[in-house]
């Protein structure tokens, strides 16, 4: 159900030092109240990370629909195991499933309006939003707007991966992994480490102009959090 109140700013306003520009910055200033806010925003955006995986996994076998889909077989099996076992997909494990999200059936194009709600509320898309008025958000719209996102977090992800994910102060690394749906409760160094696993995976040539293998990703790379 979709149920989830956005009462957060989103974090992908630009600004003119290097790296905010890499931030995309945040619309609320960074004090140590604030940063529990930040943290409020990811435990809400990842107790949808669970009900993405469901969808993503109903649709696959929805139109997988022959016993010579061995690449969506096998893309079940590893989303099922990630539900089941609640742990966190390797990235680089992902990166052969690529050709599902570029013709195939699961690129945004081709997913139903309840999977793009939910992976909108997964990734902090339209958070000011009630869910009344988002309710009205025709398909296109929420397709586009999870387009447009996914590609700001790439273009900052290019920047990163010339200048180093250790330019970045502590804060701005917590905004950057909050962005790409990194656990920003982990230890600073974990999170470097995750944050540089994630911009390899990301600007893969097979993987970079995919957003929706790039979304599924955010959330198949974390643990599955409870409401």
């Amino acid at each position: 159900t979709h149920t989830h109140t956005r009462t957060h700013s989103h974090i992908h306003s630009p600004t003119h030092s290097l790296t905010h520009s890499i931030t995309h910055s945040v619309s609320f200033p960074w004090s140590h109240t604030q940063t529990k806010f930040a943290q409020q925003e990811w435990e809400e955006r990842s107790c949808n990370y669970r009900e993405v995986v469901e969808k993503l996994i109903t649709h696959a076998e929805n139109v997988s629909t022959t016993d010579s889909d061995f690449l969506y077989s096998d893309f079940v099996k590893l989303a099922r195991k990630h539900l089941t076992t609640n742990t966190a997909v390797d990235l680089q494990s992902l990166v052969k499933f690529a050709p599902l999200f570029v013709a195939g059936e699961l690129n945004l194009e081709e997913m139903p309006r309840d999977n793009l709600l939910v992976m909108c509320d997964a990734v902090g898309v339209y958070d000011v939003v009630p869910d009344w008025l988002l309710a009205l958000f025709p398909r296109s719209l929420l397709r586009d707007k999870l387009r447009s996102t996914v590609r700001e977090v790439y273009e900052s992800d290019k920047l990163l991966q010339r200048e180093s994910v250790n330019v970045l102060s502590d804060v701005e690394l917590r905004t950057v992994c909050l962005a790409r749906g990194i656990d920003i409760n982990l230890p600073t160094d974990e999170l470097r480490t995750r944050l540089a696993a994630w911009i390899s995976f990301s600007t893969e040539r097979t993987v970079r102009h995919l957003p929706s293998l790039i979304v599924h990703s955010m959330v198949l790379s974390n643990v599955n959090k409870t409401t």
